[in-house]
């Protein structure tokens, strides 16, 4: 089996695990399906992710999140930011979402689990190069790729 994994570029998962987060912004795309989120800890450093589309099979292609290492003091440029719960300002778990398709293992999305019971789910979205969010007072539509249920939780490290 092949395994098509996260792309980290600029970080590492351990650069992320026990880390404390305070709020999270997202990009929106024109249709109104957010293309990126930033997950902000509160020395104004932040996660970006990323979808990126893979072709897997002749007309089938899913998404890999991709992630990277931002800084930004000014969150007004995000079209919406929120204070995340304080369940996700202490120690967090992370969770890789896997999906198994055409012989592939493909490490597609990412699962937060706060301390007190808050969850927060990142996905590649049902729209081409768009995410899926679902968790933290966001008020968009959540559309996943694929099915919740067909994807393997895995713990990031």
């Amino acid at each position: 089996m092949t395994d098509l994994t996260f792309a980290w570029s600029g970080t590492a998962p351990s650069d992320i695990l026990g880390k404390t987060f305070t709020k999270i912004s997202v990009v929106q795309a024109v249709n109104a399906n957010p293309l990126e989120v930033i997950i902000w800890m509160p020395s104004d450093t932040g996660l970006r992710i990323r979808s990126r589309m893979h072709d897997i099979a002749e007309r089938k292609e899913v998404g890999v999140l991709e992630f990277s290492q931002v800084r930004q003091s000014d969150w007004s440029s995000y079209l919406e930011t929120v204070e995340l719960a304080q369940e996700f300002q202490d120690r967090v778990r992370f969770d890789k979402l896997v999906l198994e398709s055409e012989g592939m293992r493909i490490e597609c999305g990412l699962a937060l689990g706060g301390s007190k019971g808050g969850r927060l789910v990142i996905v590649p979205s049902d729209y081409p190069g768009a995410l899926a969010i679902d968790g933290a007072d966001l008020r968009f539509r959540f559309g996943p790729e694929y099915p919740l249920g067909q994807y393997e939780e895995v713990p990031l490290c």
